[in-house]
């Protein structure tokens, strides 16, 4: 009973006590709670403006627990070493300095001389934490309000005033936080003047005059204070850390969004900030080489900084561009215009600058005007931004050259195409990773001719910031670390080829029908380089008899060879585009409708392929290895793995029987490698060379398999100036397979064995035919050219590493009367100085001192003399000397040997096989 009395008295007592409490704490956080509130319902009315997107609802976080009344005024400081960020609660800031008095209680070792960047990109400014010694630490200002002296790096207001003298011209500045490990000052040591600013700051930088820079530099604040969760879209401010000149040219952009006009550093007002955040979070950044195909935490905080940014900044400019126009008795534009035209608006956007600029725009809008859309073309300078916003959100398919004007792309509604044009050798991903990042589709067109190329060396020059010479610049490939390289690389002029790119056009308008209208395979490349030339030719057939588009597969080659593994590694083959080995121009004559790898990859925006079907081809495949490629290399989801029961060489009536009834999106295979027969089954092991140039479709696929024109014309240059050289002959070519082949050949061997029922010698003409010495080699050549003359040359394409048969081969071939022999293997000559034998490796040498003499239409671009050669370029190379030979004989075998066969067939040349 006395308990039950006393808890009927403690009971009230402790509710009404509860009670003022919470009052006492709701009106003391009245204002901040509203603000969480305000921001709550404005992200979620802007989340269901976008249409299409996400509707998942997004709660800013709670702001963070206050400081008892009687400590309110003694900071805290905590940096975030993966975001280079830091946040301070109760800065100080006086005499234009930093100040934070953390108690002497507070462990600041981890966060001494800790460096906030403030920026996004080169020469970006700094924060550093600097620990004041509390034994030399004096009062930092007098009643007077006047500094003591107590930090040595002077009055900020003065250092960015005079930081462009100072400082080197494309550093950054390095501003100090002073952190005291004691109490602050009290009332009276304290400026007079000294304002309470209770809303969140944000200090940064924007460091570059453009559109782009500016907005992702404000994005990257918003993203900082809502990791520190201190973020209200209503309630903050941005304060610029910027030297002179000031990037100001787009600060409206940030003022736009900001509840509060945009300061500079040396216009702060003195004052207590209840919370402040320096520097912008690493989280921000976007991958500008590589494509972002991992789905982190960090990008989902990042994508909502960007895409309420970016909506913000684009409802507000549109709304005060409909306010102008009813004041002006203009019909108000509230959101998109209704369009009498159903078709597509494709918005091409062309530069008014000095670079990268398109040399023939007239012959891309010709293009356009071709297809069945409405074309906008417009030059944007000149233009405020709200009136460009107007013009993107009327847009479907955004085009134009890498750049700036991409940024438009922040704007585009969810599901619309951004198509991006790039010069020669110079690619950036960036703006890809931000389609993704908004939810737009995305496609590329890029130039891979040097030839359709115009350099501008003086741009570079106007704006150096390195020492590196010219000469070195413009003979390597980029080099990302440099910023003359990449500006001499990137600011190049460019002649877009029309019919490519009218062709990606094509394939985006195709994808806005929708997957029903869509049908693509898509396939394992498989072994060496000329085996893939056979799987994209059955896979081209399959497609055109399954009426599907075909993804144009990436090409590899071997960079780690694993011994252990009798199949061919995935993971040790380095991939690289199509394009990069053939002309993309002459995809579009191939009997199949295609696309490239990377357009296809982006336009299905993560979504799965479905199903994998599997067939075995022999014991150099695995469905490991088959999903390694789609897992590892491709990286594009699926969802099962199947068995198709076939092996290879199937018929057209076998595909249709096995794919015909698939009405999969997207038909996706193993290997291709003799996947069709093209109307001739070839029998183990061979008698004869298999002619599969009479099959129309074989034929057109090969006569339209043109390589880039940098091999034609490299091959051009090397036989005219080395190979002939005015008085020789280019009489004979041979293919001398070597190396790994050898492993191939006793499985010939055994083969001929088992048909023959008798044992067979690797000298027999059985075995010759896959595994030719020196003296086979001879011997034909002889019956083939009777009459050896002094000067007739013979080339060999080889991958042989063995001194004993080289130094045989060309020992045979000077008693026959060959002067001299050619290969172009990447070794000193072989023959141990004999000056009849040369090596391709040379005739560069020779080629890049002899570059100012040789005509212009012989000289080669940049990567056709640099030693970055890789194994399939000089296979190529070898290829395409061997189809300017007289005469040449190949391997039997060999599917490179079939390749140049096919080539000279094309030509009208003789052909011979060992």
């Amino acid at each position: 009973m006395r308990f039950t009395c006393r808890l009927k008295r403690v009971v009230p007592a402790l509710l009404a006590y509860l009670a003022v409490s919470s009052g006492v704490l709701y009106l003391f956080f009245w204002s901040e709670l509203e603000e969480i509130r305000k921001g709550s319902r404005w992200l979620r009315s802007v989340s269901m403006k976008r249409r299409n997107a996400d509707h998942r609802r997004i709660v800013f976080p709670e702001i963070p627990q206050a400081l008892p009344p009687s400590d309110r005024r003694i900071s805290s400081v905590s940096c975030s070493f993966s975001s280079r960020t830091c946040f301070v609660q109760n800065l100080y800031f006086f005499n234009g300095e930093f100040h934070a008095y953390v108690g002497e209680k507070a462990k600041v070792d981890e966060i001494r001389n800790f460096k906030a960047y403030t920026g996004i990109g080169f020469g970006t400014s700094f924060v550093e934490v600097k620990v004041v010694d509390s034994s030399k630490d004096v009062n930092i200002v007098n009643a007077s309000g006047k500094s003591t002296g107590a930090s040595s790096a002077g009055n900020l207001t003065a250092q960015v005033a005079s930081a462009s003298n100072s400082l080197p011209r494309h550093s950054g500045m390095t501003i100090p936080l002073y952190v005291h490990p004691k109490m602050p000052p009290e009332a009276d040591q304290l400026p007079p003047d000294l304002g309470h600013h209770f809303e969140p700051v944000a200090f940064f930088s924007v460091l570059w005059k453009n559109l782009f820079r500016t907005i992702y530099a404000g994005i990257g604040s918003w993203l900082t204070m809502i990791e520190y969760k201190v973020f209200f879209p209503d309630h903050h401010r941005l304060t610029l850390i910027d030297k002179n000149p000031k990037p100001s040219d787009f600060v409206h952009t940030l003022e736009a969004v900001s509840p509060y006009p945009v300061r500079w550093l040396e216009d702060l007002s003195p004052g207590l900030y209840k919370a402040a955040v320096f520097g912008i979070s690493r989280n921000v950044l976007v991958a500008e080489l590589d494509l972002e195909l991992k789905s982190e935490g960090r990008f989902e905080k990042r994508a909502l900084a960007f895409r309420a940014f970016c909506d913000k900044l684009k409802n507000n400019l549109l709304q005060k561009k409909a306010l102008k126009e009813y004041k002006s008795s203009q019909l108000p534009q509230a959101g998109r215009s209704q369009r009498s035209s159903t078709r597509p608006r494709v918005t091409l956007v062309l530069r008014t600058g000095k670079t990268r600029r398109v040399l023939n725009e007239k012959d891309i809008i010709a293009a356009l005007k071709t297809l069945p859309i409405d074309l906008a073309v417009h030059q944007f300078d000149g233009l405020a931004l709200e009136e460009q916003l107007a013009i993107i959100d009327e847009t479907d398919v955004l085009v134009s050259m890498h750049g700036a004007a991409l940024t438009h792309l922040l704007f585009l509604r969810p599901e619309t195409y951004l198509v991006e044009l790039f010069p020669y050798a110079f690619r950036k991903i960036i703006y890809q990773n931000l389609a993704k990042i908004m939810k737009v589709k995305y496609a590329c067109w890029q130039n891979t001719k040097e030839i359709d190329t115009v350099f501008n060396w003086a741009s570079v020059e106007a704006n150096r910031y390195t020492d590196v010479s010219k000469g070195f610049i413009t003979r390597q490939f980029i080099d990302w670390r440099n910023m003359d390289s990449k500006n001499y690389w990137r600011n190049q002029d460019t002649y877009v080829d029309s019919t490519e790119f009218g062709h990606v056009i094509s394939s985006v308008l195709a994808d806005m029908k929708g997957p029903a209208h869509n049908k693509f395979l898509i396939y394992q490349p498989w072994e060496q380089f000329n085996n893939q030339v056979l799987g994209l030719k059955s896979a081209c057939a399959t497609a055109k008899i399954l009426n599907r588009t075909l993804v144009l597969p990436r090409v590899g080659y071997r960079y780690e060879v694993l011994d252990d593994i009798e199949e061919y590694p995935v993971a040790g083959y380095m991939w690289k585009p199509f394009e990069r080995y053939f002309d993309l121009a002459s995809a579009l004559r191939y009997p199949c409708s295609t696309i490239t790898f990377d357009n296809f990859l982006s336009l299905r925006a993560g979504r799965s392929i479905g199903t994998l079907r599997y067939h075995h081809l022999g014991n150099q495949t695995s469905q490991k290895q088959f999903i390694a490629y789609y897992k590892q290399e491709v990286r594009i989801p699926f969802d099962t793995v199947v068995w198709d029961k076939v092996y290879y060489q199937l018929s057209k009536r076998d595909i249709l029987r096995v794919h015909g009834g698939d009405s999969s999106e997207v038909l996706a295979l193993g290997t291709m490698f003799w996947y069709h027969d093209f109307g001739m089954k070839q029998t183990y092991p061979l008698d004869h060379f298999y002619n599969f140039m009479k099959d129309p479709i074989y034929r057109g696929i090969t006569a339209a398999l043109d390589v880039h024109q940098r091999y034609i014309r490299m091959a051009d240059y090397l036989m005219e100036t080395r190979i002939r050289n005015g008085t020789h002959r280019f009489v004979a070519s041979i293919h001398w397979r070597r190396g790994d082949y050898f492993q191939k050949c006793e499985g010939v061997k055994r083969d001929w064995e088992q048909k023959l029922g008798r044992e067979v010698q690797w000298t027999d003409r059985e075995v010759q035919r896959c595994w030719q010495n020196p003296s086979t080699i001879i011997n034909a050549l002889n019956k083939l050219v009777p009459n050896v003359k002094k000067r007739d040359v013979i080339f060999v394409a080889t991958n042989s590493n063995s001194w004993q048969d080289w130094n045989e081969l060309v020992k045979l071939a000077t008693r026959a009367g060959w002067k001299t022999v050619v290969s172009q293997q990447q070794l000193v000559p072989w023959s141990g100085g004999n000056k009849n034998v040369s090596t391709l490796e040379i005739m560069l040498d020779e080629k890049r001192r002899a570059r100012k003499v040789v005509p212009k239409e012989w000289r080669i671009g940049l990567d056709e003399v640099q030693s970055q050669m890789d194994p399939i370029d000089l296979l190529i190379l070898d290829q395409q000397l061997c189809m300017k030979a007289d005469i040449f004989v190949g391997n039997l075998y060999s599917s490179a040997s079939r390749r140049i066969i096919e080539g000279r067939i094309l030509a009208g040349k003789s052909w011979n096989v060992f």
